[in-house]
């Protein structure tokens, strides 16, 4: 099976988020993680929150490395074309 990504805004908390359902007053319950939480939890972000941050763009630390350049300019198209971000011309 081939893999997907939704890129989306990171919630702070639970109460914020577009994969958790309210169900009448006493539980919510996590789409991705398949969990059932109780109302105390929905003003945090749990540890086991499935959603994972990009990873950062590459700074080109190293600017007389070609090999190294090639690789971050590779690495920040990549990240720039899955936000949606991504320009032709770079």
């Amino acid at each position: 099976m081939c893999k997907s990504v939704l890129t989306m805004n990171t919630p702070d908390r639970c109460d914020d988020c577009l994969c958790v359902d309210t169900y009448d007053s006493s539980y919510q319950w996590c789409r991705y993680a398949k969990k059932k939480m109780p109302f105390s939890i929905h003003f945090t972000k749990p540890d086991w929150c499935p959603l994972k941050p990009l990873p950062e763009k590459d700074d080109w630390d190293d600017q007389y490395d070609e090999y190294y350049t090639g690789y971050a300019n590779g690495w920040n198209r990549c990240l720039s074309k899955i936000t949606g971000e991504y320009d032709e011309l770079c």
